[in-house]
C-alpha cells in the first residue's frame, strides 16, 4: 500500500493515470475476475487518495509476455517492483545488472522491501 501511495503522489504533479497490475504469484491460482476488481475497489482505492488508478487483473503466466503487454499494448511509461518480492526475479533476474533485461524498455523504478 506505501508504494502504491507514493506512487500516487509522483503521478499527481502530471495528472497521469497509475496502472496497477495484479499477477498471481507462482502456484497460486487466478484470482476471479470479480473478485479481484472488487478487492482493488474497496481495499485499495479508498486507502489512496487519487482517483486516476486504474487496474488489470493478468493472468499471463508467462511475464515476458505480460511485460510486453504491460510496455507495448497497454503504453505504460514506467515499471514498479518491490525489491526481491513476488515477480522480481523472474524479470530482473537475482541480481541488478547495470542493464535491465531486454524485454524491460521502460525505465524501472525499486522500492527496497
Amino acid at each position: 500500500m506505501q508504494v502504491v501511495r507514493y506512487v500516487a503522489e509522483f503521478a499527481k504533479s502530471w495528472h497521469a493515470p497509475v496502472a496497477i497490475a495484479h499477477i498471481s504469484a507462482n502456484g497460486l491460482p487466478d484470482m476471479a475476475e470479480a473478485y479481484a476488481v472488487s478487492v482493488f475497489s474497496e481495499e485499495i482505492c479508498p486507502n489512496i487518495n487519487y482517483d486516476r488508478l486504474l487496474f488489470n487483473n493478468i493472468r499471463e503466466k508467462d511475464l515476458a509476455k505480460a511485460v510486453d503487454v504491460l510496455i507495448n499494448g497497454m503504453h505504460n511509461d514506467l515499471l514498479v517492483l518491490v525489491n526481491h518480492r513476488f515477480h522480481f526475479k523472474e524479470l530482473v533476474g537475482y541480481y541488478i545488472a547495470p542493464s535491465l533485461p531486454l524485454h524491460i524498455t521502460v525505465p524501472l523504478l525499486i522500492f527496497p522491501y
